[in-house]
């Protein structure tokens, strides 16, 4: 049985890496969570030494992030929501849906694993890389496609930063 001090330093560690992400995003165009996901990443490789870390790394990977993404729906205002009436509701949902296929046909097309498709999708038709990285374990990627899916739904968010402008004026 894991005790309180199995997991410690991993969380520990994980509130390090978001403190930097949250200290990193105030400098950069970047959100804290895609920061803290990539900073994840590279940091993870050399981490593997410290295998003290990987119980509390674990538990806040698993347990702590899914609840973290579930609190921001629940941020969501339902009153607006309520106000946008069901038929607007619906087409939310409908339209998340359709890029989440679409993902997964496109994908198919270039001949991209179904998990990156689908996590493309995901990433596209909710939030970006935090669904990306609460989707993970439900997807059965690894960590090769949660790294490409996460790098192009950045990149097409960033493009879009620039593009949306121009084709708003147009």
């Amino acid at each position: 049985m894991a005790t309180v001090r199995t997991y410690f330093p991993g969380i520990i560690f994980c509130i390090l890496v978001g403190m930097v992400a949250v200290l990193l995003s105030q400098n950069i165009s970047i959100g804290a969570v895609t920061l803290a996901i990539v900073l994840g990443i590279f940091i993870k490789a050399p981490a593997k030494y410290f295998q003290w870390f990987d119980k509390g790394v674990q538990f806040c990977e698993r347990q702590l992030l899914a609840i973290a993404v579930t609190l921001m729906g629940v941020n969501l205002d339902y009153r607006l929501l309520s106000e946008l009436g069901v038929k607007s509701v619906l087409i939310i949902f409908v339209s998340i849906v359709w890029t989440i296929l679409t993902a997964i046909g496109i994908g198919k097309l270039l001949g991209l694993k179904r998990n990156t498709a689908i996590l493309l999708g995901i990433g596209n038709g909710i939030c970006g890389s935090a669904a990306i990285a609460a989707t993970k374990d439900i997807t059965g990627a690894n960590e090769e496609e949660v790294g490409i899916s996460i790098a192009v739904v950045n990149f097409l968010g960033t493009m879009g930063i620039f593009i949306m402008p121009i084709v708003g004026t147009t």
